[in-house]
């Protein structure tokens, strides 16, 4: 099952990136502000197709939005765990990598 609340943080994600508000990009997809809000959000689905113009828009491969989003998948969740990290120093890594020590004895 996709997870639309990640291909939500994926979109908002890429757009911070191109430096684009919610509502230029409702704008040029002639839509609400509202709607990209709801979208990034996870609290609306998008469609396949809305999601293509949206990679167009802000020029990433639409399989940047999708790859690892579907919850039954051994690799879900990899990208926004490394997103979430990536600017962590040595400690606060560290920290994170006994919590995960912690929760593999516990599983």
């Amino acid at each position: 099952m996709l997870d639309y609340t990640a291909i939500g943080r994926r979109i908002k994600h890429y757009r911070i990136e191109n430096n684009m508000t919610q509502c230029q990009l409702a704008e040029k997809l002639s839509v609400t502000d509202k709607f990209i809000s709801s979208v990034e959000t996870g609290r609306a689905k998008i469609s396949l197709s809305r999601l293509y113009d949206i990679s167009v828009i802000l020029s990433v491969d639409i399989s940047c939005f999708l790859k690892d989003t579907d919850s039954s998948s051994q690799n879900y969740g990899d990208f926004e765990i490394y997103e979430a990290i990536k600017d962590w120093n040595a400690t606060q890594k560290s920290v994170l990598l006994n919590i995960i020590h912690a929760l593999s004895e516990f599983y």
